[in-house]
């Protein structure tokens, strides 16, 4: 579970993800680690007026995010971690997307 919790930095509960299934790269005899082609995750801003006022508020980067969670959005690590345990991606993977 620690994996888990590194990747899902700024998710609130984890409780709802215990007991599912963390894939692992297998590899194969062509690619060698288990990956074809690339996917893209990714965390989009659409700023409201609340959002709006917290930037114009030069509020500290931690509130700025609550208040976009608050209001919708959707953080990159919760992307990175919804493809991990669709099987689309493993952990090492994203924690390398969010560490770039």
């Amino acid at each position: 579970m620690n994996k888990l919790n590194e990747i899902a930095n700024g998710l609130n509960d984890l409780s709802q993800y215990a007991g599912e299934k963390i894939y692992e790269v297998a590899g194969c005899d062509k690619c060698n680690n288990g990956y074809k082609g690339r996917m893209v995750f990714y965390e989009i801003l659409e700023p409201n007026e609340n959002i709006k006022k917290a930037i114009i508020n030069n509020s500290s980067s931690d509130k700025l995010m609550e208040v976009c969670i608050e209001n919708g959005v959707s953080p990159l690590a919760s992307s990175g971690l919804k493809k991990v345990l669709e099987g689309k991606t493993t952990i090492e993977e994203v924690i390398k997307a969010l560490d770039s």
